[in-house]
């Protein structure tokens, strides 16, 4: 009895090296933009530890910190993943891209997996 899943099809691009550094700046674009999100996370997650541990007379840097310094710091860090995440979704519209010049049918996406096994399934039973 043959396994289901072992096949395997190793497939080439013909890229240019430009190609290869522009999905490369996109990589490190990306990990910059999310590290710089989870920076700004970090550093409200610990402010709003450090000002709930203060006595009830709170100075008033750690007032700023709590109230507006929050919502700066939590919105920059939504800004900064959001932009990552958008990156990450250039990068692999750029890669799918360089498929399709090349002939080579892109793989499906998870919905598109997820819709064929329940049409699958519905006609099933």
């Amino acid at each position: 009895m043959n396994p289901l899943y072992t096949q395997r099809r190793n497939t080439t691009y013909a890229m240019s090296e430009a190609d290869l550094k522009h999905i490369a700046s996109f990589t490190g674009q990306s990990t910059r933009l999310y590290s710089l999100g989870g920076f700004l996370l970090g550093c409200l997650v610990n402010i709003q530890i450090t000002c709930g541990v203060l006595p009830p007379p709170l100075p008033i840097t750690a007032d700023f910190f709590t109230h507006t310094g929050s919502w700066i710091l939590g919105a920059g860090s939504s800004l900064f993943f959001i932009w990552g995440f958008t990156v990450s979704r250039d990068k692999e519209l750029f890669i799918d891209h360089i498929r399709r010049e090349c002939g080579i049918q892109t793989p499906k996406r998870l919905k598109e997996i997820l819709y064929d096994y329940i049409a699958f399934k519905l006609r099933v039973n």
